[in-house]
């Protein structure tokens, strides 16, 4: 029994670790890009200007959405330094210290490397930001870390062996979540928030206008039918009827939550059509569960995987201006520099390039287990991991091909390696009983 205990802790302090160094090197990755280093530079002047930032310097300006990213920018480093530190018996103070510490030093190392490069800017704001948002992760690692990551990580492990629809629907939620909720610059000021209920649009005439009527339909509807379902399946009731309307109830109020908290984001408002089109989508769920409920399991796996298909090149083609003139592509081809892995998010450096960076993940992640599924491709070890990544590069490049014909869309080839990152993490998890009785 004692092994045992050993080695599940064993685990959780590798898997903790591997997580944590990571995200470190994401960090420093994405600040450097696109490590255009110059040391003829002038130290001593870029190191003074350095110091002319807020606070320092209080009569210089800082964006809120600066202020906000790089205050939530080090709290997953801090909390996962911490509860590292306490997995391996390490005292509070001793953990809170040294997780601290550890996140200003990378964020200072991070900066001092930005002073020798061209297109980036060190700031010692940045610094002291990065620092105190270390230091709250780490707070918070302190108070529940260890017990929310053990009793997180058993109960993801319980889900998956029993109903790993459960893991699905939480992914897909949090993704329509932080879709809607974009561009995360979150404001409690009464004067913004008024200005936000002015700009809202109540008339449904004026809300559809807003989009055609097949983006209504795919990327609003069809999210929530699909979460309907999914939600669903993970109530206990025996009664299909009474599932699908707790789901609809359910799911609708969530439609109606994250509209109505649009008026708490800054350049974002209440849309009214967006509640409706969430509403009829829920019901569709609901008559699909209702007539389609009796459909044999590999019929079901069949229609997820067409609709993530679906849905994947419509948000990759919309809104489908396509000009065929073959003399543009070299102009529209990426260049060189942009080749760079994760190129497009880290010097687009928001937390709306961090959702869109997860959401190419976790899109193709899903697809390649459905098919892993079905099919059951992508299982030979890590030789089918590497076939899943190959399979779901390939889907990248049609659909950023795709996008060298769009006149308002640009490839990048950020998203191809995203898709082949995605096609790895949908082929690593074994498939759980559940899974494997479905394809019976």
């Amino acid at each position: 029994m004692g092994r045992l205990i050993q080695s599940s802790c064993k685990i959780h302090r590798n898997l903790l670790f591997g997580l944590g160094a990571g995200y470190a090197v994401l960090l420093i990755y994405a600040s450097l890009m696109p490590f255009d280093f110059s040391f003829g530079n002038g130290w001593s002047g870029q190191y003074k200007f350095f110091w002319s930032y807020w606070p320092f310097n209080l009569g210089a300006r800082i964006s809120g959405s600066d202020v906000l990213s790089n205050l939530i920018l080090y709290t997953p480093l801090g909390w996962m330094i911490t509860v590292r530190l306490r997995l391996s018996n390490f005292n509070a103070v001793l953990s809170l210290a040294a997780s601290g510490i550890l996140c200003s030093l990378i964020s200072f190392f991070v900066e001092m490397l930005q002073i020798a490069t061209v297109s980036r800017v060190a700031s010692a704001s940045d610094w002291l930001l990065n620092t105190i948002s270390g230091t709250a992760g780490s707070f918070l690692g302190l108070v529940a870390g260890k017990k929310m990551w053990i009793s997180g990580i058993d109960w993801l492990k319980s889900r998956w062996q029993k109903k790993p629809v459960v893991i699905a629907t939480l992914i897909f939620a949090g993704l329509t979540a932080a879709d809607a909720l974009s561009p995360f610059m979150p404001t409690i000021l009464l004067k913004q928030v008024g200005r936000n209920f002015k700009r809202s649009i109540f008339s449904l005439d004026l809300g559809f206008a807003a989009h055609p009527w097949h983006w209504w339909m795919l990327k609003v509807g069809l999210v929530y039918g699909c979460l309907t379902l999914l939600f669903s399946s993970c109530l206990e009731n025996k009664f299909r009827f009474l599932r699908l309307a707790q789901a609809v109830f359910v799911v609708g109020l969530f439609c109606l939550s994250l509209e109505v908290g649009k008026l708490f984001i800054v350049s974002r408002f209440f849309n009214a059509a967006n509640v409706v089109s969430g509403w009829l989508g829920c019901i569709g769920g609901l008559g699909i569960g209702l007539l389609f409920g009796k459909l044999k399991n590999i019929e079901k796996l069949n229609w997820g995987i067409a609709l993530i298909l679906l849905y994947i090149f419509y948000l990759a083609w919309f809104p489908f201006d396509f000009n065929w003139r073959m003399e543009l592509i070299p102009v529209r081809l990426p260049s060189v520099l942009k080749l760079l892995p994760l190129y497009d998010y880290a010097m687009g450096a928001s937390l709306n390039h961090a959702r869109l960076f997860v959401q190419n993940i976790f899109l193709p992640a899903m697809l390649v287990y459905l098919l892993k599924i079905r099919f059951g491709w992508f299982k030979q070890g890590g030789y089918g991991m590497w076939m899943a990544a190959f399979f779901c590069a390939v889907l990248g490049i049609l659909q950023e091909g795709g996008q060298l014909f769009l006149a308002s869309r640009h490839p990048s080839f950020t998203d191809i390696y995203c898709f082949a990152a995605g096609g790895c993490l949908g082929a690593v998890p074994g498939l759980c009983p559940g899974n494997i009785e479905m394809r019976g």
